[in-house]
């Protein structure tokens, strides 16, 4: 198993490399955040399921919330 320093450092290279791309390619539509915005405005019902999903994922990377009101820790995922 990849150490949470690997993992970081490859996501990080990842999604930088991927939107360097469309960027470079002119395929400004494919950026994350533009894929993201078009699926969130064709599903309501998934807008609000994206937004808690980064906001629960935002909390817990943080720290910011105690175990007791972590999704993460709740569902038993952390």
């Amino acid at each position: 198993m990849p150490s949470g320093a690997v993992v970081w450092t490859s996501l990080i290279v990842s999604i930088a490399g991927y939107e360097a791309y469309c960027i470079r390619s002119e395929r400004q539509d494919e950026l994350l955040s533009r894929v993201l915005d078009r699926a969130r405005a064709k599903h309501p019902v998934a807008n609000v399921a994206v937004l808690a999903t980064i906001a629960a994922t935002s909390l817990h990377l943080a720290r910011i919330v105690p175990a007791r009101l972590d999704v993460f820790a709740l569902l038993h995922i952390a």
